[in-house]
This record gives structure tokens, C-alpha cells and sequence, in this order.
């Protein structure tokens, strides 16, 4: 079709506002110490996933909260993973961060030397924390914002992408258009974002090492 947009708006003003029936609740741990497990493998760098837990997002802003305090911490150059932990300490050969908020999980992924392990592991923490604590610029806090706002403003691109987001929207019980998405996300404040990253905790610290290391 000429408008596939037009095509489906139909379908989609057909369904429902949300799941009949509640999804189940992701399964949460209680917050507690971080376990460390160690790997090897037949490997020149070291890979680490540091994975992280947060509270499910119960709203369309504390969902939005999230997404932009993830991408100030690991979500591209614009990040403190990579400003600082890959470029100003030249800790690591690549850093990021990724969430998924309906299982309550944030995955840091870090390759680096052997001997940087442990710093690494160290700056991540430090960077979060500093976050948390609203350690950021109206700079940084907009770039992030505009970072995440991308996807929902090239959604229409491709009916495949709107008829996927709709689907998300329906199971999460929000029912926003990809507009009201982008203002949400305009709308997040600092202390949203420090709110949403002081949630977050490290729960499981993964080293995969090269083969023979200390």
C-alpha cells in the first residue's frame, strides 16, 4: 500500500488498552552482595557482563526515567561508560550498557585487558553511583534524552517496528502513541534520572579471562 501507516491504524484503534488478563510479575531477588563468577577461554582479551537488577518500571514515567538514566550510563558515546571509563582512563577497548526493564535487568558489557579488570569493575560502579547522586550536566542529561527519543521518532519507518512497539504497549498496560512517548521522555527530570539510577545494583559480576591468567 501507498500509506501502510494509514493501512493498520484500523487494526490497531481495534485492540484492546491492555492485557485482559495481568502478565505474571518478573521474578526480583532481594537486593543483596554481589557474587563474582570467573571463566576462562582460548582468548587474548578479557570479557566481563556485569549484570545488574532494577525494579520493574509500574508507569510510562518511570519507565521513561530509566530509559534515560541508562543511556547516561551505558547507552553510546554519549555515555559515562564510554567517556570515562573507555576514553579518559583508557580502561577498556569498549563499554555499554543495556536494559531490559520488564525483566528488571541492566547488562554492562566491558572488554579489556587482564590488567584492568579490576579498575574496570571499580569505574562502573563509580560512574553509576555519581549518577545516582546527580553527578551530571543539563549537557549530558539532554543528549541522553535526545539518544533515547531516536527510535520512537523512526518508528513509522517501517510497519513492522509500529505493529512491535504496540504490541510492547499493550502487554505493559501504558497505551502511548510513539508522540507521547517522545514527550515523556522530554519531560524526565534530573532527579528522575538520579531516582532511576540509584535503583539499580550490581548483582552478579562475570569475568570470562584468557586461558592461563592469574
Amino acid at each position: 500500500p501507498e500509506d501502510p501507516i494509514a493501512e493498520i491504524t484500523p487494526l490497531l484503534a481495534a485492540l484492546p488498552k491492555a492485557v485482559a488478563t495481568a502478565m505474571p510479575a518478573p521474578i526480583q531477588p532481594p537486593r543483596r552482595a554481589a557474587r563474582t563468577v570467573v571463566a576462562t577461554a582460548a582468548m587474548q582479551q578479557c570479557r566481563l557482563v556485569l549484570v545488574h537488577r532494577m525494579p520493574v518500571p509500574r508507569t510510562a514515567s518511570e519507565l521513561a526515567a530509566v530509559q534515560v538514566a541508562l543511556s547516561l550510563f551505558g547507552g553510546g558515546a554519549h555515555s559515562r561508560l564510554f567517556t570515562e571509563v573507555r576514553e579518559r582512563r583508557s580502561l577498556c577497548y569498549y563499554a555499554s550498557a543495556g536494559g531490559d526493564a520488564d525483566k528488571g535487568l541492566c547488562l554492562v558489557q566491558v572488554g579489556c585487558d587482564r590488567g584492568g579488570v579490576e579498575a574496570v569493575v571499580e569505574q562502573v560502579g563509580v560512574q553509576l553511583l555519581a549518577i545516582a547522586r546527580g553527578e551530571f550536566s543539563s549537557g549530558e542529561l539532554a543528549t541522553a534524552i535526545a539518544a533515547t527519543q531516536g527510535p520512537y521518532r523512526a518508528i513509522d519507518d517501517a510497519p513492522g517496528s509500529r505493529l512491535a512497539y504496540t504490541a510492547d504497549q499493550w502487554l505493559r498496560g501504558f497505551d502511548q502513541e510513539p508522540q507521547q512517548r517522545i514527550d515523556a521522555l522530554a519531560a524526565v527530570t534530573p532527579a528522575a534520572v538520579a531516582a532511576a539510577a540509584a535503583s539499580i545494583w550490581l548483582d552478579c559480576d562475570f569475568r570470562l579471562l584468557p586461558e592461563g591468567s592469574p
